[in-house]
């Protein structure tokens, strides 16, 4: 006769590990195994500490100022990407996440809510560029914002402010500044 849960079982639901304030159902496995509750705890809990270092950073994030001319754009886009993937212990998963942002196959929707290991480094880049912001730019911000908390009740998305930044000095349906090497490879004289 079996007990009422036989080691080969996974526990219940109500019986999920929590590592400090993280529910072990936020840790995502992609090898969960039905038949190996320890192989799954020792995965939840590499798991927990992978995404403890999601949160961790190195030294401050700051941002150089928006630039005000569409020349600068290039240049401004490959700092932020460097500061990003600096800024955080997660460089490479980092560099990954700030790409979604020039990616025309993801919507503006799932760029307004981040996943929860992405929140604290979207706060840090929704608070850099809200420092950094000026003029039209900066009026574009509060209106979104604004906007935001009106109608769900929660922040603006550091990701989607970064968005609208690249969309303002997009020149076609992709992400591209308005001049890249190739434009002038092809100006004849």
């Amino acid at each position: 006769m079996l007990s009422d849960l036989a080691p080969s079982e996974p526990p219940a639901l109500e019986e999920r590990v929590a590592f400090g304030d993280v529910d072990s159902s936020d840790l995502e496995s992609d090898t969960e195994v039905p038949n190996d509750p320890s192989g799954n705890a020792a995965r939840r809990a590499k798991a927990a500490r992978k995404w403890k270092m999601y949160s961790e950073f190195n030294g401050t994030l700051a941002f150089t100022p928006i630039p005000d001319h569409a020349s600068k754009f290039k240049h401004w886009k490959d700092l932020l990407r460097t500061e990003v993937t600096s800024y955080s212990k997660v460089s490479k998963d980092a560099y990954r996440w700030i790409l979604r942002v020039e990616d025309n196959t993801i919507s503006d929707e799932s760029l307004k809510t981040c996943k929860r290991k992405w929140d604290p480094l979207d706060s840090k880049i929704r608070t850099a560029l809200t420092k950094v912001a000026q003029g039209e730019i900066r009026t574009m911000f509060e209106l979104l914002a604004e906007e935001e908390h009106v109608r769900f009740k929660r922040q603006i998305s550091g990701v989607y402010m970064l968005l609208m930044v690249y969309r303002r000095f997009q020149s076609k349906n992709s992400l591209s500044q308005f001049y890249d090497y190739t434009d002038l490879s092809k100006v004849t004289l």
